[in-house]
């Protein structure tokens, strides 16, 4: 009897090493293209979704790495922001983070913090927010979104974030945590 079971048991086996190689392989071919960044001076590197073109970061902040999903470049920004230390030895509280974040918001129309989590950035203590932003009614502004992740490390302020329309925001948001979840710290 054990003759009839081993040439079956040996066929499922085969089978299913099978299905985990053709899984494996149609997982690493559906992969999308990244491409990689590296601040040396910020101290950060990450991956990126390759369609996202870079756009000039000296119109977002200090960013050194400024990217856009989008084929027009006013729609949609994504940014790493990153202030260092002003030496006077006091601890941003997430309260003054967050109305730092909505005080340019708020001169387009109402702006407010939707959700506020926990989070991780490169496994450091994080917060997660989603702001949104509903234009004036003078305004031609659309209603808008911002995700953003933020953290405190070796005494500096790190910002991963990206804005854009509301009713196009769920399209970037994989690419989004994409680059959160392959930012590392490397000082």
């Amino acid at each position: 009897m054990n003759r009839k079971v081993w040439p079956t048991r040996a066929c499922v086996v085969a089978l299913a090493l099978l299905v985990c190689a053709l899984t494996a392989r149609a997982n690493a071919a559906a992969a999308p293209p990244t491409t990689q960044f590296a601040s040396d001076k910020q101290g950060y590197q990450l991956s990126y979704p390759a369609q996202w073109r870079r756009i000039n970061p000296q119109k977002i902040g200090n960013a050194e790495l400024s990217l856009t999903p989008d084929a027009d470049l006013v729609q949609t920004r994504f940014a790493i922001l990153y202030f260092e230390d002003n030496g006077d030895g006091q601890q941003e509280t997430d309260a003054q983070i967050e109305q730092f974040l909505l005080a340019p918001l708020k001169r387009i129309g109402e702006a407010s913090v939707e959700s506020a989590v926990d989070s991780k950035l490169d496994q450091q203590p994080a917060r997660k927010l989603r702001i949104s932003v509903k234009p004036d009614a003078n305004s031609t502004a659309k209603p808008m979104v911002e995700h953003v992740v933020y953290c405190i490390h070796n005494k500096a302020l790190y910002f991963v974030m990206i804005a854009g329309p509301s009713e196009k925001m769920s399209e970037y948001e994989a690419g989004f945590g994409q680059i959160v979840d392959t930012f590392h710290f490397t000082k």
